[in-house]
């Protein structure tokens, strides 16, 4: 065998080895991403009995966490919102008729609140999300309860 020949016979030993090494490394990697992915929904299972079967299901499917900060505000209520509810806040819906804590726990803090007003008739105030006039969501409250949306 020549010079030549013993060169490819060494690259070909280390593309080999490499290829191993790198194997390796994924394999790790997948597992390691299996295991963290395992523990999170072992984490959800365990508040089945208290959260149900439906939050447990959306929170599996959608990747969430139950020690993500919105997901534990919102499931903190359960018991003085109830299930239905608390799902509706975890998929990011609401609706009329919700308080401001429940926009809050569901959306996060608004980006701007404007039309205060305060009067006899009661307190009215507009919570807007995003950018107006570029897609933002726009929320009325009277006396901190829905009234109306706008998306």
């Amino acid at each position: 065998m020549g010079i030549e020949a013993g060169r490819w016979v060494v690259w070909l030993v280390v593309l080999i080895i490499a290829g191993a090494g790198i194997a390796v490394f994924v394999r790790s990697y997948n597992e390691n991403v299996r295991a963290k992915r395992q523990q999170r929904i072992d984490a959800i299972r365990a508040n089945q009995a208290a959260w149900g079967d439906d939050i447990c299901e959306h929170l599996i499917q959608t990747g969430q966490a139950a020690a993500d900060a919105r997901v534990h505000g919102v499931l903190a209520h359960i018991d003085d919102w109830g299930e239905e509810t608390c799902l509706q806040l975890l998929k990011r819906s609401i609706g009329t008729g919700m308080s401001a804590e429940m926009v809050k726990a569901s959306l996060g803090e608004a980006d701007k609140i404007d039309n205060q007003d305060v009067s006899a008739s009661g307190r009215k105030y507009r919570w807007i999300y995003g950018v107006p006039r570029h897609g933002a969501a726009y929320i009325w409250f009277k006396d901190d309860k829905v009234v109306r949306i706008k998306q």
